[in-house]
């Protein structure tokens, strides 16, 4: 598996799997550099990006605009007693999936 040998959120994540892909003999082609999306404020940065060009991202553009009509992600904590945010539904649909 591409993945098992290679420790996250570290600097080395890009060198290794590349490593590991190529020596595999795996045709590789490296895509231009763009952010993480590891934190609220990374996901409205996202949510900024895509609201001026959806077509970078459609299905993830969809995705945020079914959470946050306008793509506008609320701040933390904004909307007490109407549920869980957009943002922990997104945290509770990525556990769903590990």
């Amino acid at each position: 598996d591409l993945f098992t040998m290679v420790p996250m959120s570290t600097s080395e994540v890009f060198a290794q799997t590349l490593h590991i892909a190529t020596a595999s003999g795996a045709t590789v082609a490296q895509m231009p550099r763009t952010f993480d999306i590891d934190t609220l404020a990374d996901l409205r940065q996202l949510a900024d990006v895509l609201a001026r060009d959806p077509t970078l991202a459609p299905a993830t553009w969809q995705c945020l605009m079914s959470m946050w009509p306008g793509g506008r992600i609320p701040p933390s904590g904004s909307s007490p007693g109407t549920g869980p945010s957009g943002f922990d539904a997104l945290q509770e649909s990525r556990n769903d999936l590990v």
